[in-house]
C-alpha cells in the first residue's frame, strides 16, 4: 500500500489529491500532479500522511486531522482541511512524453497507458489471467501487429477505474500474446465515454454526465 504524509509545516493552500493505488501498508498517490508512493507512517513532500493502507482504502493525516479514502477517490483540501470530490482525472506526460495512470479493471490495480488511438482497452493474456478474466470465452477476433496478424479475444469487463472515474461494461480485447502489449492500452471503448481536454501538456479527463 502507498500512503501520502504530512511534513511538520501545514499543508499548502490547497492540494488535489487521488488515491491510485493500494498496496499492503502503502499507497500510491498523485499530489498535484506528482507522484508518491508511500509506506505506513511516511509524510510526503505536500505534508500528507499515510495512517494505514490495506483492503482498498487507506487513512491519511492532513494537518493533524485523519481521513478514511477509497482507491480512486480523487478530493482537494484547503488549509482548513474542506475536501472537494471530483470525477477530474489530470495526467502529465512522462520522460518519453506517454500519459501512463493507475487505475483498475474489476476492482484489480491494473497500469494504463493512454492510448487515442486504440479502438478498445487492450492487454495481454498474462494481464487478462492475472485479473482473472476468462478471455477464451470471448469472441475470437483478427489483430493486426507489427510483426504479424494473430488472434485476440472481445470481452466485456464489469468495471474500469482511473482515479475518480468509474465506468460499467467496457470493451477491451485480449491479445493471445503473453507479452504484447507490454503494458495495458486505455483505448476508446474507455476514454471515448469521458471529456478529454488538453492544457499544455496536462490532459484532463471528466466523465460525462
Amino acid at each position: 500500500m502507498l500512503g501520502v504524509l504530512m511534513t511538520a509545516g501545514r499543508i499548502a493552500p490547497a492540494a488535489d489529491i487521488v488515491i491510485q493505488g493500494v498496496f499492503t501498508d502503502k499507497a500510491l498517490l498523485q499530489i498535484d500532479g506528482n507522484k508518491r508512493m508511500l509506506s505506513v507512517g511516511q509524510t510526503s513532500p505536500e505534508g500528507v500522511k499515510l495512517i494505514s493502507a490495506g483492503g482498498d482504502a487507506i487513512e491519511i493525516e492532513v494537518n493533524g486531522r485523519r481521513s478514511v479514502q477509497q482507491m480512486g477517490a480523487a478530493l482537494s483540501i484547503t488549509s482548513d482541511y474542506a475536501e472537494r470530490k471530483s470525477e477530474d482525472v489530470r495526467l502529465w506526460p512522462d520522460a518519453r512524453g506517454m500519459y501512463t495512470t493507475e487505475g483498475a479493471i474489476n476492482g484489480m490495480p491494473m497500469k494504463f497507458i493512454v492510448d487515442t488511438g486504440a479502438t478498445l482497452i487492450s492487454m495481454n493474456r498474462s494481464d487478462a489471467r492475472r485479473l482473472g478474466i476468462d478471455y477464451l470465452k470471448g469472441r475470437p477476433i483478427s489483430l493486426s501487429t507489427a510483426s504479424a496478424i494473430e488472434t485476440g479475444y472481445m470481452v466485456s469487463l464489469s468495471t474500469v477505474r482511473v482515479g475518480a472515474i468509474q465506468l460499467h461494461n467496457v470493451d477491451a480485447v485480449v491479445h493471445q500474446n503473453a507479452s504484447f502489449p507490454p503494458q495495458a492500452l486505455l483505448g476508446m471503448s474507455f476514454l471515448g465515454r469521458l471529456d478529454m481536454q488538453r492544457e499544455g501538456a496536462e490532459l484532463r479527463l471528466k466523465k460525462k454526465f
